[in-house]
């Protein structure tokens, strides 16, 4: 039988979601496995070469998507989800996987269930529902401003409306394509799929009561190709601290820690592309990108937006971090990484520099810290040790080609009561199903009613050609 095709999809809001794609995908025997890559672009550049098949695939920016996030909502809007799923289908019909692999683009458990494709879904740990509730972050957020009862009654009326709002697009979408979920949470939205992945260790953001198809597979390290090798260390005494407040962090923000730092005298290495924002700080290297997992093990602390993707080369390496948190994500994560003695956490929102200054004083003359985070290095390396994606794309394979994902009704309910279609929403079906690419040429980008005729749009990065009917 020839290798299996895996189809790696991601959400290329940020580097590191791609980067994790095409690392686990270089992780794979290729005597076994064919890996197939589809996303956004745009980073593709930070990625370097990718000897993979490659397919785009659209994406919001990255502004609209963190932007989303720290104001307590998502970009999960009907619209986003059709034009997604549209596009996850004809990279589909054209890539031909026989396993998809994806995380945090929210379409792919409508878009594989219509496919009748298994699912591998990698998403943090911290997401699941089988954790500890991630409303607790929500608390945190009111509890300096509101008494006690108050907080509780806040919070009972908060929690329905967020989660509503957050998940109403994954619901509506895939009620349109036949199926509607049984559960309607938005933390049991993201974490679906026939298989779900956690790329940490429980000894971090531990689980309860979690199904058997629920797995830890260890962290996933993305490493940017740099040229030049290691970058250079600022000469003189004092504590090294890694910075990095990327993909959401603001120019203000860095302005604070660095000048933090300077006051605790101090040497920095700052994933930051324009040392001219910041000249005066005369103990710090500039670059960016940084090689950040090459570069931790060597430093003391770890100072970063907080969530996952940057949280993890810290813990891998054994170095406690101090969490800048801008979003929802990145500050449920970091209520793990605090409540397991792991690093400290200051919401960006509320950052002095009187506060980073006690904050790594504390994670400096405190030994403990560091004791913790060596632990849950040895955990880490141990889970990596074993490679469980392998392990996971053989049981979705063991029927391959015979029947379809034995989970797919458990995963996404049953069929919803078929209905005729409004003229509003069969234009808004047949938009979103002709929004999509085509290697083949084939396939329209967009149309719309012109003169009482229909004018068709094909992609024009793919040298298409205007077509009016």
């Amino acid at each position: 039988m020839p290798p299996a095709r895996v189809l790696f999809v991601a959400e290329a809001v940020s580097p590191i979601h791609p980067g994790w794609m095409l690392t686990l995908a270089r992780s794979l025997d290729p005597a076994r496995f064919s890996p197939v890559l589809a996303w956004h672009p745009r980073y593709n550049a930070q990625l370097g070469p990718l000897e993979f098949p490659f397919f785009p695939l659209p994406t919001i920016l990255p502004r609209q998507f963190f932007g989303g996030l720290s104001q307590f909502h998502f970009y999960f809007g009907d619209a986003n989800i059709e034009h997604y799923v549209a596009w996850d289908l004809e990279v589909f019909r054209e890539a031909a996987p026989d396993v998809v692999v994806g995380g945090v683009r929210p379409s792919l458990v409508t878009s594989t269930a219509v496919a009748r494709l298994p699912y591998v879904n990698i998403v943090g740990a911290h997401w699941s529902p089988y954790a500890r509730d991630f409303w607790s972050w929500l608390n945190r957020r009111v509890e300096h401003r509101l008494r006690t009862l108050s907080r509780q009654i806040v919070l009972s009326l908060l929690q329905p409306f967020i989660s509503h709002r957050a998940s109403r697009g994954l619901i509506r979408v895939g009620a349109q394509f036949g199926y509607e979920p049984k559960e309607q949470e938005i933390s049991r939205l993201l974490s679906r799929g026939d298989w779900v992945l956690y790329p940490d260790v429980p000894e971090v953001v531990p689980t309860r009561g979690a199904p058997a198809n629920h797995r830890y597979m260890g962290p996933v390290v993305w490493r940017p190709p740099v040229a030049g090798g290691s970058p250079p260390v600022p000469a003189g005494e004092g504590p090294l601290v890694y910075v990095d407040l990327s993909p959401a962090g603001t120019d203000a923000l860095m302005e604070k820690v660095l000048r933090a730092l300077d006051r605790l005298g101090a040497r920095a290495l700052v994933a930051s592309p324009d040392r001219s924002l910041f000249g005066g700080h005369r103990r710090a290297h500039f670059q960016f990108p940084l090689p950040g997992p090459d570069v931790v093990p060597g430093v003391d602390v770890v100072v970063c937006g907080g969530g996952i993707g940057t949280a993890i080369p810290a813990l891998l390496a054994g170095i406690p971090l101090l969490g800048l948190s801008g979003n929802i994500d990145q500050g449920i994560y970091m209520q793990h990484v605090v409540s397991k003695g792991l690093g400290l956490h200051l919401p960006a929102a509320r950052v002095t520099e009187d506060g980073v200054v006690a904050a790594l004083r504390t994670l400096l003359d405190k030994p403990a810290f560091r004791d913790r985070a060596k632990k849950v290095s040895a955990a880490m390396k141990t889970r990596r040790d074993r490679n469980i994606l392998a392990e996971t794309l053989d049981r979705c394979l063991e029927n391959r080609g015979h029947r379809a994902p034995p989970c797919l009704e458990r995963v996404l309910g049953t069929p919803a009561p078929v209905r005729p279609l409004s003229d509003k929403e069969a234009h808004e079906l047949a938009n979103a199903a002709l929004w999509a690419p085509s290697a083949g040429n084939s396939q329209p980008l967009l149309f719309r009613e012109v003169d009482g005729g229909l004018e068709v749009r094909v992609d024009p990065l793919r040298n298409n050609r205007t077509v009016t009917d």
